[in-house]
């Protein structure tokens, strides 16, 4: 009996101590829904036998610590900000593609121009790198509730954000319809990252992402963030690309 307790407590020793834990950002999972991450995660690393947990961190200190190899993987980055941290390997199948957009209420004001102030959510290294390269002036809120809810009062007149956006605040917001003008040249996919001392699972995550792109799954997962703001009766309206 003693030896059996004795085998039962290793075996749940060994497990903790190598389970798979997947760094997702505070905003990403904020905007995303750790929901719908954990599920994607979860499929994407089925057919290696691994069931990842998540650790939700500010965006910096995550890829951090996913670097220095204390978490195992990152849930999904650019390559412009990932290639920063040399222990990051890259999947290189992308699990999707970010373009940033303009958020407004009328339409006109959905442009890009050096002469307007632009909201973004604090945290998305993306959006700042874009602020930056087009020459922008940019005020960080706190999240994407804060964003719309200050564009439904009007103390501002747009939000520049990427596309996977989480439209399912618009709900939370009052907002009854919003404009998206989406900018051709600020496209930029979103990759999966290990740690290198995972290397050995590169091919195989490869080939699972692949399958989970081509049977239609990744879409059936994100495409429910802008199904969301139609079960409170939004209407969000596309304007020609920019």
């Amino acid at each position: 009996m003693k030896l059996a307790l004795s085998t039962l407590l290793l075996f749940f020793i060994h497990k903790a101590t190598f389970a798979y834990q997947i760094n997702v950002s505070e905003l990403v999972a904020y905007q995303l829904g750790q929901q719908q991450i954990a599920q994607l995660m979860q499929k994407i690393y089925a057919p290696l036998d691994i069931t990842p947990t998540l650790v939700v961190l500010p965006s910096e200190r995550g890829l951090e610590y996913v670097d220095q190899g204390f978490y195992d993987a990152e849930a999904g980055r650019t390559s412009a900000i990932a290639n920063a941290y040399p222990n990051l390997l890259q999947i290189p199948e992308p699990l999707a593609t970010v373009r940033m957009a303009v958020f407004c209420l009328k339409k006109e004001r959905c442009t890009l121009s050096t002469r307007q102030d632009y909201v973004v959510i604090q945290g998305s290294l993306i959006t700042e790198q874009v602020c930056q390269r087009k020459r922008l002036t940019c005020n960080a809120v706190s999240n994407d509730v804060s964003a719309f809810q200050a564009l439904e009062k009007g103390h501002v007149e747009q939000i520049l954000a990427d596309d996977l956006f989480a439209l399912g605040a618009l709900c939370q917001s009052g907002l009854a319809t919003v404009y998206v003008r989406r900018l051709r040249d600020a496209s930029y996919p979103i990759y999966h990252y290990i740690n290198r001392k995972h290397q050995d699972l590169l091919p195989k995550l490869t080939a699972s992402i692949k399958q989970l792109n081509s049977s239609g799954e990744r879409d059936t997962i994100l495409n429910r963030l802008s199904e969301s703001f139609a079960t409170c009766h939004g209407k969000v309206i596309e304007l020609e690309m920019h």
